[in-house]
């Protein structure tokens, strides 16, 4: 049984996708949830700050429109179903900036979509999800 559970969202499919699947946990085990979405390092210097709230996403300068409609659904969904939530929105490297938070809030799972937005990226870096499984420090789910 889980008790917290952190949430990772680029703003993709793949992403919402577990966004989904971690929300019906949450849901059917009284879980609390931490939406997560992290800024890739050197994008951050052309942003403006915001929090992941419902309609505040689409102003940013680095999300697209489908992003920010993604992240959207993502807290509405939250919002919809009942999960208590809490929203993080970080800069940095986002396997590193999502062990990071995992250990800041002792949540007990991570869920993340199998492909972000940078897939030719992984190839050439390595996966973010890859990262992830390797070095946290609980149970990692990763969707499909």
């Amino acid at each position: 049984m889980f008790k917290s559970i952190l949430i990772c969202s680029d703003g993709s499919e793949y992403a919402v996708k577990a966004a989904t699947r971690a929300v019906a946990m949450a849901k059917e085990q009284d879980a609390f949830v931490v939406l997560l979405n992290v800024v890739p390092s050197g994008a951050q210097q052309f942003m403006v700050p915001w929090q992941l709230e419902l309609g505040e996403a689409g102003g940013q300068p680095h999300l697209t429109a489908q992003q920010s409609a993604n992240l959207d659904r993502t807290l509405k969904l939250c919002r919809d179903t009942g999960v208590r939530y809490r929203c993080r929105h970080e800069s940095g490297h986002p396997a590193e900036q999502i062990l990071r938070v995992a250990c800041e809030e002792d949540v007990d799972l991570i869920v993340m979509g199998s492909r972000g937005l940078s897939e030719w990226k992984a190839l050439l870096l390595g996966s973010v999800s890859g990262h992830v499984i390797h070095h946290a420090h609980c149970s990692v789910l990763i969707v499909r």
